[in-house]
């Protein structure tokens, strides 16, 4: 039985299905580069997008159109770059 409170989303980095809602957060959502990411994505790539998420985030970026940011002190994308608030 589904709980409608409930949303089934993919992860687009790992392609993962995961679910979230009603305290129960698996997937987030990064609004900046609309990329739902799974927790193990999320947490594993916590200081930006490393080298093994990197292909499928540049191809995400690319098929949204969206460019992509400068890389951080560590040569990888972050994930809180947010370009509508100069970060």
């Amino acid at each position: 039985m589904s709980d409608s409170n409930q949303i089934e989303a993919s992860c687009d980095l790992c392609d993962e299905m995961d679910s979230a809602g009603n305290g129960d957060w698996s997937v987030s959502v990064l609004p900046h580069y609309n990329l739902t990411v799974c927790k193990a994505c999320d947490s594993g790539n916590y200081d930006g997008f490393g080298p093994v998420a990197e292909p499928r985030f540049v191809a995400h970026m690319r098929k949204h159109n969206l460019n992509l940011p400068p890389r951080n002190e560590n040569g990888w994308y972050p994930k809180d770059h947010n370009p509508e608030l100069g970060t």
